[in-house]
């Protein structure tokens, strides 16, 4: 080779060498430069029950389920290694590409699966370093694990509370409740759950139990609850919220009856007021009811099991109905309406009052509710025992009581036959201590603008005793801004903006008065608010005065609603001056008359429509007072004058004046006639009670003194009077649910504030409360409750309304939220009939009108046409077959009405039955009209009272009766239905004497034990519940007289209850002790009781033996009752006992086999599944 092939293959093998050590260089540099890293994305997916669904790329694997209706929580877990960290986040989910994610605190993401339009679902994640020079990918793909529709979730909710009434703390059990309508026999077998506390954040998971507990708070809370669940390879997800209340679930039985008294038979419709849950409702938590009806002897009479029954109360004499309710939660107490009376016919005097209670002076209004063949006489006398009024005869007299005390009523009445009856009632009114002093005022005006001058008017009730031996109030006021003062009738000037509360302290008597110590009996105070804003266009007006002082016809001008630094114009129609710039002018017109005034205002831009008005200016002249009164009632403002009848309603300011009188006054008496009174010309009053008063205006000028009263029509009234009604308010008027298929059941609601006090304060005001719910029907489209339920039957949207008719006449109403009903979704009918009755004498039996009301609809939701009637009447007559027969029958009794009903176009049918009283229309014989009293009652021991015995009169006979008791231990009492303590245990006679309206009498005796009270023997049993066996029913076995019983469950959880059900929160062993006791002392006991776990997880291990035999062992855990094994190749073993372990099996060729294992116990199931491979 010559020299320069030599020289040139060495040049090139330098260069080669060159190259190789630049490309070490190079890739040294680019490992070693600062900001890269090897990214690794990686990522896990779980659903919102908790359970995993990816748990990364550990493996390699590339696809993944999730279960119907999972929503996919995908959490970054990429890696990286280098000085560098992930920058940035792509996520491609669904085929939608999410934007890139650069904040850490953001990288994971979420995706509803129900949004996608098929399987599979692919989740791709892109993860990139902070310079972008390196990436890395993740892609998996997500398949259902089967059809939706194998499995339908459903769970439910059950609080379990320690004390209805005392602790409302407890815990609340989420339930599976899931189920296939596939395959009946899939029975779930695996959960994951996950609860959210909305109020206190707190977050729960749990995994393989079929029962999720969570602890409650004291007040009503929001649980967010997630539960997926799997049967066979089938899974699907739910989450709901859920709110569930602290306490007061356990049901309250309530009912009325109307009427209360009538001629016999009398029919008595019974109302039910029953509450479910008296604070909220987790569901529809349906009542369960029981009526009994005894007569005055305790003999049960009837018995109904419907929510508003009627029974027919034929016998004359005195009735209670007694109730009580269940709902999910347990048993009401029993609740009862008494003196239920049916009279024998003819004449029978009754009344009610407006009032019946009330401070001095009292006004209320008699109101006759007798029974009899009009017209009547009437005779009625009111009184004590130290003052009776005079006989009054009108129908519905009125009285004003001005004294203290409680009061008899008596009333006598006359028929046109000479007939006579009298209701005699004791100690039916009750006037009240009128408290002096008792501290009011108004504020005029009570808002405005800044700088707002308000006159503060004194309207406090005085001693009239202490005001005749000129005793001086003393007043302090307090305006709220840091000012005050002690005249009787201050003005004070507000200078900024705000709400103020101003404060009236009146002392009156002997006893001082000091801020630090208010005196009760001499010392009152009153609130009220006074609003200051800043000048805006409204609230414009301008008054006037007569100034008799300079000329009998001139006028002072007094704008209304601004300050002396606006801008004013006045325009005068026939005045002196004809315009003028002055902010109060003072005009002179040439005589009596009308005159038109204009105000033109403006300040700083502000620049309002003129005020135009008309102005009378009087003659000069004795005073002619024309008093009139305005109320805002919730309708309209309501005015009234002379001959005009006037109201108002309690706690409202009434704005009385006398401006259109035809002469001027320069002095006003004001007399409310309830013991208040003003000197203003147009003072603002309020009523604190309601009845008729008697107010009276006295006018004067320097010629004389007249009066004026408000007027009613001497038609209508006999008295001057303004009629105070009372105020109410309809508050939290509902109606849920609010929407939903047909039929519908509704719940609706409604309370009520009478005069400011409670709903249940308020009932006593009630005459009647109706419903109307919209949907076009008069029966059943209202109802007479309060809270009634209603089911709509028809599709549409419904505005229902509600109105409470107080006894004093007056009506509120209220609007509810709509109800949208939705047609039912697939085929359906509902069947259902209504019935009449229309023939009572009974002559030639009983007659009924009968009507189909069923509804039917198609799988569309669309109306079906029901052509087919088929009704059994109960009678063994021949079936009827319209749509709306009447049918009579033969004999009064109890008969169930069978009604088939079918759509022949949509191929759907429906039957119904009810159960139906016919009842008996006879007359009585003429010896049952009057008849003898008979005396009679019964007793019962008195709690926490060891000698103390409640007697019950059950009498009865021609009222009023009269009484006459003897005990057997020389006492006795007139009352009718007596208590009495005996001073020690033994048997005593004791006797009853009865005495009616004719002075015929009656007695009984009996012999009355009364034992001694010896402590009780505490004792107690307990039953695990086969469901829930956390849940444990405790039955009290205690001897003797208890009143109280308290236990203590070892949790840190207890109960009054006499016989609780508790659920525990965990498994294991509790000391529960019963502690029972009564007035003589108590005792205790305590039992160990334990509860076992019932998980049960199966499992097992394998061997293999020679010529194709495998070994199983049975590694499974827990409390188990059965074994099923299944080798996989057809064979199946079940055993029973645990002993079968371990178990050969001979398989007949080699392979691979899927064995199972499934272990069930009373509450679970679990299976364990293992491929076998068989050599």
């Amino acid at each position: 080779m010559k020299s320069d092939d030599r020289r040139f293959l060495f040049r090139k093998e330098i260069l080669n060498g060159a190259i190789v050590i630049l490309g070490v260089l190079l890739l040294l540099v680019l490992f070693f430069q600062p900001g890269t890293a090897a990214v690794s994305a990686n990522f896990t997916v779980k659903n919102q029950a908790g359970m995993t669904l990816f748990s990364g790329n550990h493996s390699g694997a590339l696809s993944a389920n999730y279960s119907c209706n999972d929503i996919l929580y995908c959490n970054d877990i990429s890696s990286w290694n280098g000085t560098d960290t992930i920058g940035s986040w792509n996520w491609t989910i669904g085929g939608v590409v999410r934007s890139p994610i650069f904040d850490p605190s953001k990288r994971n993401v979420t995706y509803d699966t129900t949004l996608s339009a098929g399987d599979p679902i692919t989740v791709q994640l892109i993860a990139a370093n902070q310079t972008g020079l390196n990436s890395s990918s993740l892609t998996v793909d997500f398949y259902k694990y089967g059809p939706c529709g194998n499995i339908t979730a459903r769970m439910m909710p059950k609080a379990a509370y320690d004390d209805r009434a005392l602790d409302p703390n407890g815990t609340v059990t989420f339930y599976d409740l899931s189920y296939s309508k596939i395959d009946p026999e899939l029975n779930v077998t695996e959960w994951w759950w996950k609860g959210t506390n909305k109020k206190t954040g707190e977050e729960k998971n749990l995994t393989g139990k079929s029962q999720f507990t969570m602890n409650m708070s004291k007040e009503v809370v929001y649980y967010d609850i997630n539960l997926t669940v799997g049967a066979n390879g089938n899974y699907t997800t739910i989450s709901k919220t859920f709110k569930i209340p602290p306490d007061n679930v356990m049901p309250i039985a309530n009912f009325s009856a109307v009427p209360m008294a009538g001629v016999g038979p009398l029919n008595v419709s019974v109302i039910d007021q029953s509450k479910s849950m008296v604070n909220y409702t987790m569901s529809n938590v349906s009542l369960s009811y029981e009526y009994d009806v005894y007569d005055s002897t305790g003999t049960h009479v009837a018995s109904s099991t419907e929510k508003n029954p009627v029974f027919l109360l034929s016998d004359p004499g005195i009735y209670n109905i007694t109730s009580y309710v269940e709902n999910w939660y347990g048993e009401s107490d029993e609740t009862s309406v008494e003196n239920i009376q049916v009279y024998p016919g003819g004449l029978v005097a009754n009344f009610s009052s407006s009032v019946r209670e009330g401070l001095a002076p009292l006004n209320f209004t008699l109101i006759d509710q007798s029974i009899g063949e009009g017209p009547l006489a009437y005779n009625w006398t009111i009184g004590n025992s130290t003052w009776t009024s005079e006989r009054r005869t009108e129908h519905n007299p009125q009285f004003k009581i001005p004294y203290t005390g409680k009061y008899w009523v008596n009333l006598s009445i006359i028929d046109q036959h000479g007939e006579t009856d009298y209701e005699n009632k004791t100690d039916f009114i009750n006037v009240g201590v009128q408290r002096y002093p008792t501290a009011d005022f108004a504020a005029v005006p009570e808002n405005g603008t800044v700088p707002l001058n308000v006159s503060f008017i004194d309207q406090s009730v005085l001693d009239p005793d202490l005001l005749a031996n000129l005793v001086i109030p003393n007043y302090t006021w307090s305006f709220g801004d840091g000012g005050s003062s002690h005249e009787k009738n201050p003005t004070h000037l507000y200078t900024e903006a705000g709400d103020y509360t101003v404060r009236l302290f009146v002392q009156h008597g002997e006893q001082e008065y000091s801020s630090e110590n208010v005196q009760p009996n001499a010392v009152d105070s009153k609130e009220h608010m006074v609003h200051a804003y800043e000048p805006s266009n409204e609230g414009i007006n301008f008054t006037w005065i007569q100034d008799y002082g300079k000329s009998p016809y001139s006028i002072v001008l007094i704008p209304l609603g601004i300050t002396a630094d606006w801008d004013v114009t006045w325009t005068i129609e026939g005045g002196e001056p004809a315009t003028s710039n002055d902010f109060t002018p003072r005009v002179v017109y040439p005589g009596t008359g009308k005159y038109t005034v204009t105000l033109a205002a403006s300040k700083d831009g502000l620049n309002p429509d003129p005020i135009e008005r008309e102005l009378e200016v009087f003659p000069d002249d004795i005073p002619h007072p024309d008093m009139k009164m305005m109320n805002k009632n919730p309708f309209d403002e309501y005015f009234a004058g002379v001959n005009t009848w006037a109201y108002g309603f309690v706690g409202d300011p009434i704005q009385f004046w006398s401006n259109e009188s035809d002469s001027w006054e320069d002095s006003w008496e004001w007399d409310f006639g309830d013991n208040s009174s003003s000197s203003l010309r147009s003072p603002v009053h309020k009523f604190t009670a309601p009845g008729l008063y008697t107010v009276h205006l006295k006018s004067s000028n320097v010629h004389g003194v007249n009066e004026s009263l408000i007027k009613p029509d001497s038609d209508q009234y006999d008295s001057y009077n303004v009629w105070i009604l009372n105020t109410a308010v309809l508050s939290n008027v509902w109606a849920k649910p609010a929407s939903g298929d047909a039929p519908l059941d509704v719940q609706f609601n409604a309370d009520l504030s009478v005069n400011g006090k409670s709903d249940k304060e308020s009932q006593d005001y009630v005459a009647q409360w109706l419903w109307f719910f919209g949907d076009g029907m008069y029966y059943p489209g209202t109802s007479l409750e309060q809270r009634p339920n209603h089911t709509y039957q028809y599709p549409g949207t419904y505005s229902p309304w509600v109105m409470v008719i107080l006894k004093d006449g007056m009506g509120w109403t209220e609007n509810s939220n709509d109800v949208t009903v939705y047609p039912p979704s697939g085929s359906e009918v509902t069947p259902g009939f209504t019935y009449d009755m229309i023939d009572r004498n009974g002559t030639y039996g009983y007659s009924y009108k009968f009507m189909d009301t069923s509804i039917a609809y198609d799988s569309l939701g669309e109306p079906c046409v029901i052509d087919k009637w088929l009704w059994d009447f109960g009678d063994g007559s021949p079936a009827g077959v319209e749509r709306a027969p009447t049918h009579m029958f033969k004999e009064p009794g109890n008969y169930t009405i069978t009604l088939t009903v079918q759509s022949t176009a949509c191929e759907i049918s429906g039957t119904i039955s009810k159960e139906i009283y016919i009842p008996y229309f006879g007359t009585f014989a003429s010896d049952q009209i009057f008849f003898d009293p008979v005396a009679g009652f019964t007793y019962a021991k008195v709690d926490n009272e060891p000698l103390a015995l409640q007697f019950i009169d059950q009498s009865y006979g021609a009222t009023p009766l009269g009484y006459a008791w003897s005990f057997g231990d020389t006492l006795g009492s007139s009352e009718k239905s007596p208590k009495h303590t005996y001073s020690s245990v033994g048997t005593y006679e004791v006797s009853l004497t009865v005495t009616d309206e004719f002075n015929k009498t009656n007695t009984i005796a009996q012999s009355i034990a009364v034992p001694p009270v010896n402590p009780p023997a505490a004792a107690f049993t307990y039953e695990l519940n086969d469901v829930n066996p956390l849940q444990v029913q405790f039955t009290d076995t205690s001897k003797g007289e208890i009143y109280s019983w308290q236990w203590s469950f070892d949790d840190g959880l207890g109960s009054s209850t006499q016989s609780p059900e508790h659920l525990f929160s965990d498994y294991g062993t509790y000391e529960v002790t019963l502690t029972a006791g009564n007035s003589a002392g108590s005792d205790s006991v305590t039992q160990e009781i334990t509860i076992e776990n019932p998980t049960a997880k199966a499992g097992f291990t394998t061997e293999n033996l020679a010529d194709r035999k495998v070994k199983f062992t049975d590694t499974s855990s827990g409390s188990i009752l059965s074994w099923v094994m299944e080798y996989g190749d057809g064979d199946i073993d079940t055993f029973t006992s645990g002993d079968w372990s371990p178990v050969e099996h001979q398989y007949s060729q080699k392979g691979i086999y899927p064995a199972r294992l499934t272990v069930k116990n009373s509450y679970m199931s679990d299976s364990y599944s293992a491929r076998i491979t068989v050599t």
